[in-house]
């Protein structure tokens, strides 16, 4: 932004204001006897838009917002952030529009734009939830009614018995491996979750294990250890005294970063005969097992730390096949018995 001398003798300096529905520039423009005056109003008017909220552009709110609420955010969920802005907002024409004269239309084209760059629609959910995040939160009132891209049907991969046994057994002499896989397998951890774990969660005499942490990458990928997920996320979780007895009785438990643990288990995926699941998926299999085997809903809530039963039946209540077909075998069993099969 630079001041140009005009024929007059004073100094001018354009500003971009925003960008309407149509493509069109508008351009504010400031006027002074000296360029140094010139240059102030032009910077202190976009200083002042783009700490303006809903007066700026759509760019200069979200990064305006992701700012002010660093410091209360997850590290995840600000690299999650920054990642949307930098990626869908930042260098889309949406992120340059005015956010006082945005409409329904402006932004399902957005929406439009991030499907024609290739956004998965959860992705493209997520962007769109940050967007009306950062736009109430800059005191907005619009209810903006768009079409989101419909998620594609897709049942999550929840690994047989047989399969995690060859996982287990692959990871033999891996004692760190073992544990994180038993963890993840038997009790749910998550990944971030056993990585924070050390001996002096462990109750050995009642056999449980304390979750009250969580280890996480942050933006500038440093592994640190904050609280766990969710409020929920504290809790106890009973053992069995065979799977205490093969833990630490000094230092972390398992002693690597989550990462290290995702890179060995796909290396042992691709070199075993199993259909392809993620770490992740074992917290899926544990959930399912104890479905499977009776447990009550609100046992498999408190032991895996979710906030709400919905999350545990609309994500993780997934049927084992070995279980499905005993059940199923039990069942055809009765109704040869009851209308006389042969």
């Amino acid at each position: 932004m630079k001041a140009k001398l005009m024929p007059s003798g004073n100094w001018n300096v354009k500003v971009l204001d925003y960008i309407d529905e149509r493509g069109k520039k508008h351009i504010r423009s400031f006027t002074a006897p000296t360029k140094e005056q010139a240059e102030l109003l032009g910077a202190q008017f976009k200083a002042n838009r783009t700490e303006g909220g809903k007066d700026g552009s759509v760019a200069d709110m979200i990064e305006r917002s992701i700012r002010e609420k660093a410091s209360v955010l997850s590290p995840s969920t600000l690299r999650g952030y920054n990642k949307i802005y930098d990626n869908m907002v930042e260098p889309s024409r949406f992120g340059k529009l005015r956010v006082s004269t945005l409409s329904n239309q402006q932004v399902q084209q957005w929406i439009s734009w991030m499907v024609g760059q290739g956004y998965s629609p959860k992705s493209i959910k997520n962007a769109v939830g940050v967007f009306t995040s950062c736009y109430r939160y800059h005191g907005g009132e619009r209810l903006f009614r768009v079409k989101l891209p419909q998620a594609s049907a897709r049942r999550r991969r929840v690994p047989s018995i047989a399969e995690v046994k060859m996982v287990i057994d692959y990871f033999a002499d891996d004692e760190i491996m073992t544990n994180a896989i038993r963890l993840g397998a038997i009790l749910g951890l998550r990944r971030g979750e056993i990585c924070a774990l050390t001996a002096a969660d462990i109750n050995r005499k009642v056999c449980s294990i304390r979750v009250n942490k969580a280890v996480t990458e942050t933006a500038d990928r440093k592994w640190i250890i904050k609280a766990p997920k969710t409020a929920s996320s504290v809790r106890v979780v009973p053992a069995f005294p065979e799977l205490i007895a093969g833990l630490p009785k000094s230092g972390n438990v398992v002693p690597v970063n989550p990462d290290v643990i995702t890179n060995r288990f796909c290396r042992a995926i691709r070199a075993l005969p199993v259909i392809p699941f993620s770490f992740h998926d074992l917290r899926h299999f544990s959930a399912s097992l104890l479905h499977n085997r009776g447990a009550a809903d609100i046992t498999i809530q408190s032991i895996l730390g979710w906030s709400s039963p919905g999350v545990m039946k609309e994500v993780y209540w997934n049927e084992i096949e070995e279980e499905t077909q005993r059940q199923m075998k039990n069942f055809f069993d009765f109704v040869r018995a009851v209308f006389n099969f042969k």
